[in-house]
């Protein structure tokens, strides 16, 4: 049977989100949502932390506080991340029982997002080809830190439309003089990087081990320090540590990923469910591990091909 779905990569195998079955659950949602918008919602108000007919300016206003200083809590331990929200809190609550339920269903709310946005940052890193791990660190006697981000922001964004770059990347603080970096995951077509390279042996703290980086004279010149790590996608334990690397800057400082154009998170394809679906998961809806080289269709049923790179590039892309 010919089934259409979404796929992606979940760093081991291909995985198919039948599409019929996330329309109708996204059917579902959007009847449950006009069905609280008109009056007629599940959500009960006995989970809000204050009756919200006369206090729904006070629930913005703590919403606004702890949006405020839930980064600089970030750092802190558990208990003491709950002390420093709650005496930032505690005055728009009339208990400390109160505060305490807000304050917990806000840092689930944040973890949630959390979560998803690390999952939509994964399936998008598996199903792209980077080439380079690059650092980019700024020169002071070159531009201030504020010009650095906005100026090599518009360069890495300007090589993206110009000559087809690709990225994802994230600026972080050095643990040691706090001087602003960007790290990034950068896929640079043959030809387009400007400037001459230098090879350089040094020690990376990101696979623990001397790599071979190279330098860009153009981009010292014109920001600063520089190292391009070529990337062996053959390699699966050297890539899955360069994610992590990437990865722990959203879990330690909450900063949000850079992404270029165009990185998308699924393939949209018609599949044989009956002789290429390894097995099928129901947790928490129906999803099919597929075998490596699942075969292609068209609509109609005709073969495109089996797995591989060309057949893939020639699938719909989605964002979501």
């Amino acid at each position: 049977m010919i089934s259409k779905v979404k796929i992606y990569n979940d760093g081991s195998h291909y995985i198919g989100l039948p599409i019929i079955h996330l329309e109708e659950e996204k059917s579902e949602t959007m009847q449950n949502s006009c069905n609280g918008i008109l009056g007629f919602s599940s959500v009960s108000t006995d989970d809000l932390p204050f009756d919200l007919s006369d206090s729904w300016e006070r629930y913005i206003a703590a919403k606004e506080v702890f949006e405020k200083y839930y980064s600089y809590s970030m750092s802190l331990s558990k208990k003491e991340r709950f002390d420093f929200l709650h005496s930032k809190l505690d005055v728009f609550f009339s208990s400390i029982d109160m505060a305490t339920k807000f304050i917990q269903g806000n840092l689930n709310r944040k973890y949630r997002n959390f979560v998803y946005r690390r999952l939509r940052c994964l399936r998008k890193l598996n199903l792209a080809d980077f080439n380079y791990f690059c650092t980019f660190t700024y020169d002071d006697k070159k531009l201030s830190e504020k010009d650095f981000r906005t100026k090599f922001s518009y360069f890495i964004q300007n090589k993206a439309s110009r000559d087809n770059w690709s990225y994802i990347g994230v600026w972080e603080r050095g643990s040691e003089n706090e001087r602003l970096h960007f790290h990034a995951l950068i896929n640079i077509p043959e030809g387009t990087l400007p400037g001459k390279n230098v090879k350089k042996r040094k020690w990376s703290s990101k696979v623990k081990r001397l790599v071979t980086v190279i330098e860009n004279d153009y981009i010292l010149e014109r920001f600063g320090a520089n190292d391009f790590s070529p990337i062996n996608l053959e390699d699966a334990n050297e890539y899955n540590d360069l994610l992590c690397y990437l990865l722990k800057y959203i879990e330690k400082s909450g900063e949000r990923l850079v992404y270029s154009r165009g990185l998308y998170t699924f393939l949209e394809a018609y599949i044989d469910e009956e002789n290429d679906v390894l097995c099928t998961k129901y947790n928490p809806t129906v999803k099919f591990t597929l075998y490596d080289d699942f075969r292609v269709f068209n609509p109609d049923g005709t073969l495109i091909g089996t797995c591989d790179e060309t057949v893939l590039s020639s699938l719909k892309k989605r964002m979501s």
